[in-house]
């Protein structure tokens, strides 16, 4: 459901995928089954917390539809608009910091050379990315857990 949710909330929220990296370089990390379990019941706290804001950004973005019509707004349809972005960037606040908050909870359960090699993998494939970003794509692609 996150991802209908991330649509219709202007696909600007951090959705899903909280420790799937880890999950998937679980060999890697070296994770015990209780921390994987671990990670997954903090996954399951952040899809509940941030389903919930989603559902509220998403109606927020329904009443937005001014900005769409085939006539310019009024000066007090464009307040009304100004009025939705600000509660809109408040959820945003929100939702960033229930993601971070739940990011820290399952790290939190990792030991110190887990925690590092995490950093490692996170590191690796954002340099993956820039680079496929900037058309250099003669390096490896990225793949789950890299």
């Amino acid at each position: 459901m996150n991802s209908l949710l991330q649509g219709a909330a202007f696909g600007l929220a951090p959705v899903g995928e909280l420790f799937a990296r880890e999950l998937h370089a679980a060999d890697v990390l070296k994770l015990r089954p209780d921390q994987e379990m671990m990670l997954g019941a903090v996954c399951a706290r952040y899809t509940e917390d941030s389903d919930r804001i989603l559902v509220r950004m998403a109606a927020l973005a329904s009443s937005a539809d001014i900005v769409a019509g085939v006539e310019a707004p009024t000066a007090a349809e464009a307040a009304e608009l100004d009025a939705l972005l600000v509660e809109r960037s408040a959820l945003l606040l929100e939702l960033e910091r229930a993601w971070v908050a739940r990011r820290l909870e399952g790290l939190g359960g990792f030991d110190a050379g887990q925690v590092a090699t995490a950093a490692a993998l996170t590191s690796n494939r954002r340099g993956k990315v820039l680079l496929a970003l900037q058309g250099d794509l003669s390096d490896t692609p990225v793949t789950a857990g890299s």
